[in-house]
């Protein structure tokens, strides 16, 4: 008997995912409401709340889209992706409709959690609409690949929430010496292809970008840096009134990643905003690494697409800088999406261009600056390939003549003899001549 896999809902049969995703929601709202009434159950809210509006919505949309096996690491990001789409879109439509209905507080736990519980069903009502006739996948892919390494590899980030505990409560910094050398060892291992299989890279990749960013991010429980100062200022005149102030005059205020996305977070999982900065941010950041190996990998070799993340991973901007970088954080992971999406040659062009202006989209909508970049690296690469598609038909016949055999012809018809270095035929009743492309004398 196989375990579903959680990471592919979207390839289950439409009846065992309705029956999944109703029994899912269902616990959330139970324990989101426990919560209200004075029943705490320890991290329920902010787990559950977290799967909830980070995954299922993107999982219905590509359920609407129709789109099937692509793998467990696509859907994940894919639906990630989308999801954050949505929460934004859905904080920016409150923020508009609400108050033309005499509700001046679209940003609160009592407008935004109905309203989010009810996009999600009208999403759940339009993919089994569209995919009624799909009747689940026949390929069955474990959650979990079956190696040692596993319980290992999902140990760093816990170590790195250890570390830093230990560093703030002790002034300690043995647990986050030894990660760092653990961290190490995982490079080494994969480098001589060692103790770690192929199946584990992806895992790999998550476990360590996720640990390298917590063990920066945790240390001291606030916030620290530069911009993030003047993120989490927005973030709290918007949670204060309940509205987003569009007439402020920054351009951060315009960016939905910090005024729409963080107070969503906030209100639905019960966080304060700091902690949606610290815990929950580097979360979803840790995607941009696992989306840059998926592409990686298409193109070159599991090993390669590992070694080329963790170098990325390893430069001291990604888990310090960017730390303090919350919109960008979300930014990349849309332009990691998009990079996905170009090389991903299993899908019709329909879906690919849905797919490619959504991210574009949320890039914009996240931060200005890697909007501009995203802009300006499409033109010349939209023209790098129109003259590659002008230019390849030459070059294969080009390249095709100059591969083409050496023929030999012969006006008598006999059969050729080797003859001599001057090319004469031993023969006396046959005239052979060679012909080559690269050449019309003969030796």
């Amino acid at each position: 008997m196989h375990l579903l896999n959680p990471f592919q809902m979207n390839d289950w049969d439409n009846r065992r995912f309705f029956w999944v995703f109703q029994a899912f929601q269902v616990a959330f709202i139970g324990v989101v409401c426990l919560d209200l009434v004075g029943y705490h159950i320890p991290i329920a809210r902010e787990v559950l709340a977290f799967l909830y509006i980070t995954f299922l919505p993107g999982i219905l949309v590509l359920k609407a889209l129709r789109l099937h096996d692509l793998g467990a690491i696509e859907t994940t990001l894919y639906s990630a992706g989308l999801s954050l789409v949505v929460l934004m879109l859905t904080g920016l439509a409150t923020n508009f409709i609400y108050p033309l209905l005499g509700y001046t507080r679209p940003f609160s736990f009592e407008a935004l959690f109905p309203t989010l519980i009810a996009v999600v069903q009208v999403l759940l009502y339009l993919a089994l609409t569209r995919d009624r006739g799909y009747a689940g996948s026949g390929t069955v892919a474990p959650a979990i690949p079956p190696a040692p390494a596993v319980p290992f590899l999902i140990l760093l980030p816990f170590l790195a929430i250890i570390g830093t505990y230990v560093r703030n409560e002790y002034h300690m910094v043995t647990y986050l010496f030894l990660l760092l050398i653990l961290i190490a060892l995982v490079g080494l291992a994969v480098g001589f292809d060692r103790f770690i299989p192929a199946s584990c890279y992806p895992l790999a990749v998550y476990s360590i970008a996720l640990a390298l960013l917590y063990h920066t991010s945790l240390i001291s429980g606030y916030i620290w840096g530069y911009d993030i100062h003047h993120e989490l200022h927005l973030v709290n005149s918007v949670l204060g009134p309940g509205l987003w102030d569009m007439t402020i005059p920054y351009n951060t205020n315009g960016m939905l990643s910090v005024v729409a996305l963080v107070p969503i977070y906030s209100l639905i999982t019960g966080l304060d905003p700091v902690w949606v900065f610290k815990i929950i941010y580097p979360l979803l950041f840790a995607l941009v690494p696992l989306g840059l190996y998926r592409a990686v990998e298409k193109q070159t070799n599991a090993r390669i697409a590992f070694l080329s993340t963790f170098f990325f991973v390893a430069f001291f901007t990604f888990y310090t800088e960017m730390i303090s970088l919350a919109r960008q954080q979300i930014a990349e992971i849309f332009l990691a999406l998009t990079i996905l999406v170009m090389i991903d040659k299993s899908m019709d062009r329909g879906r690919r261009a849905f797919l490619l202006v959504t991210f574009g989209f949320a890039i914009i909508v996240s931060h200005y600056g890697l909007a501009y970049i995203y802009l300006f690296s499409l033109i010349p690469a939209w023209l790098l390939l129109v003259f590659v598609e002008h230019l390849r038909p030459e070059y294969e016949r080009d390249f095709r003549g100059r591969q083409a055999p050496r023929r030999t012809t012969c006006s008598s018809g006999g059969i050729p003899s080797p003859g001599r270095e001057s090319g004469r035929s031993s023969s006396p009743t046959s005239s052979c001549s060679r012909s080559s492309p690269f050449s019309g004398t003969r030796r």
